[in-house]
């Protein structure tokens, strides 16, 4: 019985080692700056500052993190929820909060819903105001490789299109008939 003790022991302090070491929040103040490294592999979790409870008030807290070259971070929120209009997270594509923004989110997000940076790092804000906290985020993050996405206009009249057979590195998406940059046309009933 003694070595089954020891023996979960030393497994829950390994799991535990593995978690903290692919686990990444946002400090409650200051900046840090952390390698993905070997996280990149299995996967990574980004939680707000009070992990899987609220985060706290009068946070202002920034976090990069940096991925090998060539590839890029990849976002997954699986939910968001801070306090509308006051408690914000802005997610930056670069080394800094001088990188272009990839998003300014805040309130409740309707999830799943991914970001993805066109570079190897990617710089979080997090800023909380005196009073109401709310449950915060949970994302997961993964280093992909960049490649050519395939997009696919709807067309005209009824179409197959065989994404399996096409050489999409990057993801695939389809679009309506206005494609990424424009509206959909008025009164159309189009089938992909």
């Amino acid at each position: 019985m003694r070595n089954l003790i020891l023996t979960l022991t030393a497994a829950l302090l390994l799991v535990g080692a593995v978690r903290a070491q692919c686990t990444f929040t946002t400090p409650t103040s200051g900046s840090t700056t952390q390698n993905l490294g070997a996280c990149c592999a299995t996967g990574t979790l980004f939680l707000d500052s009070g992990l899987d409870n609220a985060y706290s008030n009068n946070e202002d807290g920034t976090l990069t993190l940096t991925a090998s070259p060539p590839d890029q971070i990849e976002m997954r929120f699986d939910s968001f929820d801070t306090e509308q209009g006051f408690d914000t997270l802005w997610v930056y594509d670069g080394p800094n909060t001088s990188a272009p923004l990839l998003a300014i989110l805040n309130g409740v997000a309707g999830g799943p819903f991914m970001l993805r940076t066109t570079g190897n790092q990617v710089t979080f804000r997090f800023k909380s105001d005196a009073s109401i906290v709310r449950r915060g985020w949970r994302a997961r993050l993964l280093c992909v490789t960049s490649g050519t996405a395939c997009m696919y206009n709807m067309p005209a009249s009824p179409q197959t299109v065989d994404l399996s057979a096409a050489t999409c590195c990057g993801g695939a998406g389809f679009f309506d008939s206005g494609g990424s940059a424009a509206d959909y046309g008025n009164n159309e009933d189009r089938t992909i």
